[in-house]
């Protein structure tokens, strides 16, 4: 992969989208407690990558934790200048480092206190590149 040349990784592409998808998941988990007013632990997320034969997909979820869910979601989703407004904050807040410009990740910008893989493995700059965030 291109992203993989250019950052002269060791990574397989398999684990180059991993970190990717683990970084995008943090980020939307870092906003939505900022556009719902509830607590960041009434959230959490996960990712899966699909690459079988016939179908090569990948993908984020990001849900409330409560039984039936709090509705946090639901408030952003049915609100389309809710939904640009935090895409756009994760573009603007997450991938640019608000405090200093970190290698990788840092608890300024992708961090969060519930990871079960304790933060590792996250990279805003392969976010960035991915090009999942267009300017647009």
């Amino acid at each position: 992969s291109e992203i993989k040349k250019e950052n002269k990784l060791s990574e397989t592409d398999e684990e180059i989208l991993e970190i990717i998808l683990h970084s995008l998941k943090h980020s939307l988990l870092l906003e939505v407690p900022i556009f719902t007013g509830l607590e960041e632990n009434k959230f959490h997320g996960t990712f899966e990558i699909n690459d079988s034969k016939d179908e090569w997909a990948a993908k984020v979820y990001v849900y409330d934790t409560e039984d039936g869910g709090s509705g946090g979601f639901s408030t952003i989703i049915r609100n389309k200048d809710i939904l640009e407004t935090m895409l756009d904050d994760v573009r603007l807040r997450r991938l640019h480092c608000p405090v200093r410009e970190c290698r990788q990740a840092c608890k300024h910008c992708l961090y969060i206190r519930n990871c079960g893989f304790v933060n590792r493995r996250l990279n805003r700059k392969l976010l960035i590149q991915s090009g999942i965030f267009q300017t647009e």
